[in-house]
């Protein structure tokens, strides 16, 4: 018998089994609902960190990101900078459920910071005009960030 022929039996064998297990579980539920039993609830686990360094190092990452983007908030006079502190906060947060938390950090501080870049050199050039007024009511008012003088 060739290979493939052998590596379809398998997964249909395997997909069988999970149809019958899902329609068991089905059926199982259905019985439970048709005679009125209140079901038993499975026990939920809850686990604590052991590792307060690690929650320490993750809180004082939190703290120092939204510190660092308030700060180019209040420097710049950046109109929407509460939402890139917002922003900033929720990634931290998001990343420190992530796997090797050192590389993930550095990757997202880059990014952040190579996307700042741009972010602060369009506000300071593209929305003046020569003569230094405020954004010009060009198309590029809606694509970038418009800084007040």
């Amino acid at each position: 018998m060739p290979d493939e022929d052998v590596i379809r039996r398998v997964a249909v064998i395997a997909g069988l089994r999970e149809f019958f297990t899902a329609l068991t579980a089905y059926a199982d539920a259905y019985e439970v609902f048709v005679s009125g039993k209140k079901p038993a609830s499975p026990e939920i686990g809850f686990a604590r960190s052991n590792d307060p360094v690690g929650a320490l190092c993750t809180g004082l990452r939190a703290a120092l990101a939204v510190f660092l983007v308030s700060s180019f908030w209040i420097l710049t006079n950046w109109a929407h900078g509460s939402t890139a502190a917002i922003l900033g906060a929720v990634a931290t947060a998001r990343l420190a459920t992530m796997g090797p938390a050192v590389p993930i950090a550095l990757g997202a501080t880059l990014i952040f910071a190579l996307a700042t870049i741009p972010a602060l050199l369009s506000s300071k050039c593209c929305c003046r005009l020569p003569m230094g007024s405020r954004c010009s009511p060009s198309p590029w008012r809606q694509c970038c960030f418009c800084a007040p003088s």
